[in-house]
């Protein structure tokens, strides 16, 4: 998994080993943080390929806004995480570019 892009303490978007993007974004609301990890489908991933990072920023915000982790949420996104299955993999890829000086 490749980091593409990252807003410090906000999203990293990653590039799966099946080219599929995914988009972990740093949720918080109130007390209460959390990663919230999911793939992007065919129309955002066709967004990001037309509008770059500013539709990747603007993703990031709708899903934080939507609070895809608070419980009885009706977030559009919430179904759509990935989490755990893939968390190992992101977190190792952001491990392994920080030790090679990526970073916030």
């Amino acid at each position: 998994m490749l980091i593409l892009d990252h807003e410090p303490n906000r999203w990293f978007l990653f590039q799966g080993d099946s080219d599929e993007l995914l988009l972990d974004v740093n949720c918080g609301h109130g007390v209460v943080g959390y990663s919230f990890l999911m793939a992007l489908d065919e129309k955002e991933t066709a967004r990001f390929k037309a509008e770059g990072r500013g539709f990747i920023e603007f993703l990031a915000e709708m899903v934080e806004r939507s609070e895809p982790g608070a419980r009885g949420t009706a977030s559009p996104y919430r179904d759509r995480a990935v989490a755990p299955e893939r968390s190992a993999q992101a977190t190792a890829a952001v491990l392994a570019w920080r030790a090679a000086g990526g970073g916030d």
